[in-house]
């Protein structure tokens, strides 16, 4: 049985992400394996609060999380072959220790009927909630992806952060991919991350959910 390969075409692909911070360092493709390695270069704060290390990310807090540690995660999207569903594995390849604590979420109080504000919440418990998830697959315009969810950052009970300093996201599909690619220097602009392959997956190939095939 011959095996069913995807072509890729001599295009521009881009592997988006929702902050400037984390971008890709290098890719590679082979059979039906898709590594992308990233570097995390989020910044952070540090200062000191009763006596205690207090790592603070500026802009990272929710108020949805209300009472839980600040610890930033980014929503990636890969672009893969159109109707695929690979699996997707996180490996982390280093990591920095940081003896620090996160701050806290803030609460969201009503200061009048049209306005609210945001005061320092307390720790209501400490959630270790998995930090890399496969939200699903998804067409943007005439691209289909892979979307993810990671927690850049980690606490650990015992009293300090540990942060995805370099990681590696390993996409696994059930036949091989073959692959043509572009000559891109890597770079960042605005919030897309230049890939040196792009897939065929346009809009001609667009299949309802109940027609996808898995690979």
């Amino acid at each position: 049985m011959k095996s069913k390969f995807f072509i890729l075409l001599f295009f521009l692909c881009p592997v988006i992400l929702m902050h400037a911070q984390v971008f890709l360092k290098k890719e590679n493709l082979e059979a039906n394996t898709y590594k992308l390695d990233f570097e995390n270069h989020i910044q952070y704060k540090i200062y000191k609060e009763d006596r205690k290390n207090i790592i603070s990310f500026p802009s990272f807090e929710e108020p949805s999380k209300s009472g839980q540690f600040v610890l930033p995660e980014k929503d990636l999207f890969i672009p893969i072959p159109a109707n695929t569903k690979p699996s997707a594995e996180l490996t982390l390849l280093k990591r920095e220790k940081i003896s620090a604590i996160p701050e806290v979420n803030p609460q969201t109080v009503l200061i009048n009927d049209s306005t609210t504000g945001y005061v320092k919440s307390n720790l209501t418990g400490f959630k270790n909630e998995p930090g890399f998830t496969n939200k699903g697959y998804l067409w943007i315009g005439n691209k289909y992806y892979i979307h993810l969810k990671l927690r850049l950052f980690d606490f650990s009970p015992s009293g300090f952060v540990i942060r995805k300093k370099l990681f590696r996201i390993t996409l696994k599909f059930k036949t091989p991919i073959r692959a043509a690619t572009v000559n891109k220097k890597y770079g960042l602009k605005n919030t897309l991350i230049n890939s040196k392959y792009n897939f065929a997956s346009s809009v001609s190939l667009r299949k309802f959910p109940a027609n996808n095939n898995d690979n």
